[in-house]
């Protein structure tokens, strides 16, 4: 299960694409901000969390471009830990990478399921037709599928709708679903954690 989660935190919050420069001499401050965010999302110490989103907001002021993928989700997930989920929201929007998964999983739990589906069914259409004109079916691709089909609550053959890959099958997502032991919970708190893991 961790396995899964961390695939996934790699997979959708691509923090090598925007690792500071080496030659920039960030590696320290990199470090730091590593050290920061990764241990106030776990901590129960709402004081430490907060002080964690002032950290991200000075780093988002003087260099925020340089973090520009990591930094904007980073900062919501310690928003979502502080219970201001709206804010945590417009936070992702900012952010020039897509989150759509991780905003549609963040309004599920906000109880907004209605918006939630807006947002997985824009992302299915778009990443369907991306898979159709893929020759290599991927792990990675089954993965954001199955993602996609935890958190819409749609079949794996309703998922593959408008599928034309024949390398791409509902038993391939079945057989990934066992594989990490895949639950809608699981998907939901490898996004957004509650501090308890």
């Amino acid at each position: 299960m961790r396995f899964f989660c961390l695939a996934l935190l790699l997979l959708f919050n691509s923090c090598t694409e925007d690792h500071p420069s080496n030659d920039n001499g960030w590696d320290e401050e990199w470090e730091t901000y590593i050290s920061i965010a990764g241990q106030a999302i776990y901590s129960s110490d709402m004081s430490e969390i907060e002080k964690a989103v002032e950290y991200l907001d000075g780093i988002i002021e003087k260099d925020g471009e340089k973090y520009i993928n990591s930094i904007y989700y980073d900062k919501a997930q310690l928003l979502f830990r502080l219970g201001k989920n709206t804010e945590a929201l417009g936070t992702l929007n900012k952010s020039e990478f897509n989150y759509d998964l991780q905003k549609a999983g963040l309004l599920i739990l906000m109880g907004n399921n209605e918006d939630a589906q807006i947002l997985l069914d824009g992302f299915l259409s778009a990443y369907i037709r991306g898979v159709n004109s893929t020759k290599k079916i991927e792990e990675s691709h089954v993965g954001i599928l199955v993602v996609v089909s935890f958190l819409s609550g749609r079949s794996f053959d309703e998922v593959l709708q408008g599928n034309r890959n024949r390398k791409l099958n509902a038993k391939m997502l079945r057989d990934y679903t066992i594989k990490f032991e895949i639950t809608k919970e699981a998907i939901l708190r490898s996004w957004w954690p509650d501090g308890q893991s």
